[in-house]
């Protein structure tokens, strides 16, 4: 099978979501009959193992996949961040794609973290940038570029990286109150937001 990225819980339930590349993998112990044919599968595992993928969800550009999903109970949706930098909201009560932000970001969105309130969203990628979007309008409340800034792997000309390899990536997004945000990276920092 192939990859599967992240993984949110639904409705604190026997229900998840998962993304990865379309056609992805099934989760382990699950014997569907057949796997998530989009970059979303949503799994109920009070079901029967054959009928434990309940949807299976695309978005136009799907054909890298996804990389992060994040569960909002309040609007009973799933914000998915796209390996090409979409951002794909789902409504989970029609099944469907209400909204998608083409190129939200110019590299994969790795990690997002949802306010306390659900009323703002925050994208990590690997562009090393952030974004603030106001929920539910998805529109962008700031964008903060290069946060994480680029780092570069130098190995022996035999080895795994006979090139410079470089990495630009916000690795995680976190919100330890109203107000406040933390940002981790590749190239090792972490960072403190205040939010207004």
């Amino acid at each position: 099978g192939k990859e599967l990225f992240d993984l949110a819980f639904l409705n604190e339930g026997s229900a998840l979501a998962t993304v990865g590349a379309p056609g992805g993998a099934v989760p382990n112990g699950v014997r569907a009959m057949s796997a998530v044919q989009g970059a979303v599968g949503v799994w109920d595992f009070l079901q029967p193992h054959h009928q434990a993928l309940v949807a299976s969800m695309s978005f136009p550009g799907d054909e890298r996949g996804a990389r992060s999903v994040l569960f909002s109970p309040r609007y009973q949706s799933l914000y998915v961040g796209a390996k090409s930098g979409d951002l794909c909201v789902f409504d989970l009560r029609m099944m469907k794609l209400r909204k998608q932000a083409v190129r939200a970001h110019e590299g994969n969105i790795r990690t997002m973290a949802l306010h306390p309130t659900e009323r703002i969203l925050v994208t990590g990628s690997s562009d090393g940038g952030i974004k603030i979007w106001n929920v539910p309008e998805m529109k962008v409340a700031h964008d903060w570029k290069n946060v994480h800034s680029r780092h570069i792997f130098v190995g022996s000309s035999n080895g795994i990286f006979s090139h410079p390899v470089s990495t630009l990536s916000v690795m995680n997004v976190k919100f330890a109150s109203h107000n406040e945000l933390y940002t981790c990276g590749a190239d090792g920092h972490v960072h403190r937001v205040e939010l207004s």
